[in-house]
C-alpha cells in the first residue's frame, strides 16, 4: 500500500524590509513614467535616517563625478531628487 502525505494548503513566501528589491539606475530607466515607492536614506538627520517617496520617476540622471539621481514627482507636483545609492528599498506599483 502507498503511503501519501496529507494535503496541505499553499503558503505565501514571508514578506519583509530584507526581502524588498534593491533598484538600480538601469532598472529605474527602464520604468520612465512608471509609479514607484522608494525608501532611501537621510544623511544629515540621524534621529530619522530614512525617508520615503510614492510618485511617478521623471527622470534618472548622472551628475558631472558619475552619481546616478532618480527625480519623482508626486501627485501635488512636489519633486524628489534622491541620489540611486541611497535608495534602500523599492518596488515599482502595477499599470
Amino acid at each position: 500500500m502507498l503511503r501519501v502525505a496529507p494535503w496541505r494548503a499553499r503558503t505565501h513566501r514571508p514578506r519583509n524590509a530584507a526581502a524588498s528589491n534593491q533598484l538600480t539606475a538601469s532598472e529605474l530607466r527602464k520604468n520612465l513614467g512608471r509609479k514607484v515607492s522608494i525608501r532611501f536614506r537621510l544623511h544629515t538627520d540621524p534621529a530619522h535616517p530614512f525617508s520615503e517617496a510614492v510618485g511617478m520617476i521623471q527622470s534618472v540622471t548622472s551628475d558631472a563625478e558619475g552619481i546616478d539621481s532618480v527625480t519623482i514627482v508626486n501627485r501635488r507636483g512636489e519633486v524628489s531628487s534622491v541620489p540611486v545609492n541611497d535608495i534602500v528599498a523599492g518596488k515599482f506599483f502595477p499599470g
